[in-house]
């Protein structure tokens, strides 16, 4: 529920919406969770950011626990895991 003119807005409770899309600057703005049964692909023809303030964590889980994640710390760039860490690259040898 609930049209402006130049977007949408999709609610679950009238007093806040979960979901924002504007046809102004092409955002989509969205509130809580992405659920999704199966696979999910992002697929863009250019860049993909991931943006979280204040040097907040970029997490990977499977199923539910956290195995890494990446985060700013000064100027740098961390990556943090809960096991061993593992480059493995194709053709010129990487090790670590």
């Amino acid at each position: 529920k609930g049209h402006y003119d130049n977007g949408l807005e999709i609610y679950t409770n009238p007093s806040s919406p979960v979901l924002t899309l504007s046809a102004n600057d092409g955002h989509a703005t969205f509130t809580g969770n992405i659920l999704k049964t199966g696979s999910l692909t992002i697929d863009c023809s250019a860049d993909i950011s991931l943006d979280a303030d204040d040097g907040g964590p970029v997490r990977f889980k499977d199923g539910g626990t956290q195995y890494a994640s990446i985060y700013k710390s000064s100027s740098n760039a961390v990556i943090d895991t809960t096991g061993d860490f593992t480059i493995d690259a194709v053709g010129d040898a990487v090790e670590f």
